[in-house]
């Protein structure tokens, strides 16, 4: 009968040690799990933050220049004097599409000169803008589209 018990005892002893072992093992799986969700959990909020840090920086890039050609506008047009009346001999045309798609109208004395405004203004974006003119034979028409050329 000593033997019997002594089984008995080894036996719940084995058992309870092979439950101490499922236990732990159930123990560290939750451990690690959650270890990971918020590994996970950072690494989401790390990549968040970075995309607002990026569209932060292109909106702001974009309000940049948006503000340069808002001033190279009111230059150019703090420079020009009063527009001459329409249907008098020796005007000239001057029309203008901006990289917005605004376009610009407007006549000029054909004796009179032009200068280019924006040669001393600084491109925030470090961009140079090609001028590009046509002038017709009935009335003289000049067309100017700028467009930035990107640094590739």
């Amino acid at each position: 009968m000593y033997k019997q018990i002594s089984f008995l005892v080894y036996q719940q002893n084995e058992e309870y040690e092979a439950s101490l072992r499922l236990d732990r093992a159930k123990e560290r799986q939750r451990f690690l799990r959650s270890q990971l969700e918020h590994e996970q959990d950072v690494e989401r909020r790390m990549h968040d933050r970075e995309e607002r840090e990026e569209q932060d920086r292109l909106a702001h890039r974009e309000l940049r220049i948006e503000n340069w050609y808002r001033q190279i506008r009111l230059d150019l047009f703090s420079r020009v004097t009063a527009e001459p009346p329409e249907g008098l001999q020796g005007i000239v045309h001057l029309r203008n599409k901006l990289p917005d798609g605004t376009r610009l109208s407007r006549r000029f004395y054909g004796n009179q000169l032009m200068e280019t405004a924006a040669e001393d203004d600084e491109d925030p974006n470090n961009e140079h803008h090609d001028t590009e003119a046509e002038v017709t034979e009935q009335v003289e028409v000049v067309d100017l589209t700028f467009s930035p050329k990107r640094n590739e």
